[in-house]
Order: C-alpha cells, then structure tokens, then sequence
C-alpha cells in the first residue's frame, strides 16, 4: 500500500492496487504507453485524464467508448474530484479517489519552571515590563 501524502486512485476492481498521483497530468487508458494503464476491453485507448490544478484533481473523459462516471455521474466536461468519489470507466473498472488528510504537527511545550505569569496577572508578572513585553 502507498503511504505518503499524495493522493491516490484505488483500483478496486479485481485485485486492488493504490496508484499515486504525483503527475500534473495523467491519462488513464488501455494503451500500455499512458501513464495508468488499464488493461480491459471496457477500457479505450485513452479513455480519461486526471489533470492537477492548484493542488487539487479534475477529472476529463476523452471521448471514450463506454464513458466515465463519477458518483454514478458520467462526465460531460471536467469535474474537480473529492476524496471519496467513486470512478467508474465503463461498466467493468472501478477505482476510488482518496486524498490522505493532512499531517498534524504536534508540538509539545515544555513549562518553564521559573515562569509563573498568567493571562490574568500579566501586570504583575515578573517577566514583563510595564508595557506589557517581555523583560
């Protein structure tokens, strides 16, 4: 399984396999030449492209035979994709988008031993001056 921040087409059909997506452009298709093949007589030549715009993927049919869909939607244009959404190509493949979420950076503050302002004492705190900055 791929494990990174990349998103990610899971092939859910037969087998399942996990493709990254790092490629500002992506044909998907049944051509061994594309950059996802799919090999599958449901599957056209170039059947569909994954393009990457501002970080986030869309999804293009390429006038396909048997047409792609989305949510059980097929595609007439371009359809910016969300994590979760179903893909379909045809009737026989189906794949599923999933965009990990982000990394949490966790930061642990280590107290200060010699410190003991607080929010609502800050006047008489000894760390900071009169005008409220740190001495």
């Amino acid at each position: 399984m791929v494990e990174s921040g990349a998103p990610k087409l899971i092939l859910s059909s037969g087998s399942p396999k996990e493709f990254e997506l790092t490629r500002s452009e992506i044909i998907i298709g049944r051509d061994p030449a594309v950059d996802l093949p799919i090999s599958s007589p449901a599957v056209s030549r170039r059947h569909a492209r994954l393009t990457r715009d501002g970080g986030h993927y869309a999804l293009e049919d390429l006038g396909s035979s048997n047409g792609t869909f989305v949510n059980e939607e097929k595609l007439t244009g371009r359809r910016p994709l969300k994590s979760g959404d179903q893909i379909r190509l045809g009737q026989a493949i189906t794949m599923v988008f999933e965009v990990p979420p982000p990394q949490r950076l966790c930061v642990r503050l280590q107290p200060n031993p010699t410190a003991s302002c607080r929010p609502s004492s800050e006047r008489s705190c000894p760390h900071r001056s009169r005008r409220g900055t740190r001495n």
